[in-house]
């Protein structure tokens, strides 16, 4: 699916993450905390296990240890197909948990005019009827799903104290958010997960000689809404936050996006 990246706040079935869009599909879901994490890995080699590049440009196989070659990584299509495998894969672990979910995309722009998009998800400590997760335990399933899913980090605000990343190899803080926690809007928040995500990009291979081709994160959007009340319903069942498409034009053309 190609998104086509643009300053509207409606556009088709892509809702342009702001905080009016926020407010209107999360309503309190956000107040108590939420985690943001994803399944995608810009490095997979063939046999399907991520890949890891470190500092010094060495990939390693994340399941045996192994030194990797740039040749045995899958490319174009045939990773966007393995990650899109991934990001299904992930969500129906989210929906195993009974949690609260909202899908989301980052949309990129690079300097050659390419543009690409990454999926991620914002998960609360609620389940799908609204219940509240006791927070420990749901701290442990966006810990436990993080590693499941081979990421380098998740990013945590727990409601009380600063967001911040956390390292799902050693457990440790990458990187934490200084300042009024108040300040930190969720939509400042997954813009900054989307930034970290492309962070080590090496213009697709890890042995490229040249400076790593620069992106701009241009937009974060509301996964596809659904464009009935029916296949609404089925996604919201699920846990998904989710409305239809037909409210949403309602409020973009009544000036409420």
């Amino acid at each position: 699916m190609k998104l086509r990246i643009e300053e509207s706040s409606f556009n088709g079935t892509h809702i342009l993450l702001t905080e009016k869009s926020l407010s209107r599909i999360l309503k309190d879901h956000h107040v108590n905390g939420y985690i943001i994490l994803s399944a995608s890995r810009e490095y997979i080699r063939k046999n399907g296990n991520p890949c890891e590049l470190d500092d010094d440009m060495i990939l390693t196989d994340l399941i045996t240890g192994e030194i990797v070659d740039e040749s045995d990584l899958i490319t174009g299509q045939r990773l966007s197909a393995e990650n899109n495998k991934r990001t299904a894969d992930l969500r129906k672990s989210i929906i195993s948990y009974k949690l609260s979910f909202l899908p989301v995309l980052g949309g990129y722009r690079y300097d050659d005019g390419t543009e690409s998009y990454e999926k991620s998800f914002i998960i609360f400590p609620f389940d799908r009827k609204g219940n509240p997760i006791e927070w420990s335990d749901f701290e442990k399933i966006g810990k436990r799903l993080g590693k499941e899913f081979n990421q380098e980090s998740i990013l945590i605000n727990d409601a009380k104290s600063n967001p911040y990343y956390y390292k799902i190899k050693d457990g440790s803080k990458s990187m934490e958010f200084s300042g009024n926690i108040d300040n930190w809007k969720i939509n400042d928040l997954t813009q900054s997960f989307f930034t970290a995500l492309r962070q080590y990009d090496k213009n697709k291979y890890p042995n490229y000689s040249g400076s790593p081709q620069r992106f701009t994160l241009e937009n974060v959007y509301l996964s596809p809404q659904p464009d009935s009340i029916m296949s609404g319903h089925e996604r919201y069942l699920s846990g998904e936050l989710c409305m239809p498409v037909s409210v949403w034009r309602k409020l973009y053309e009544n000036g409420s996006l």
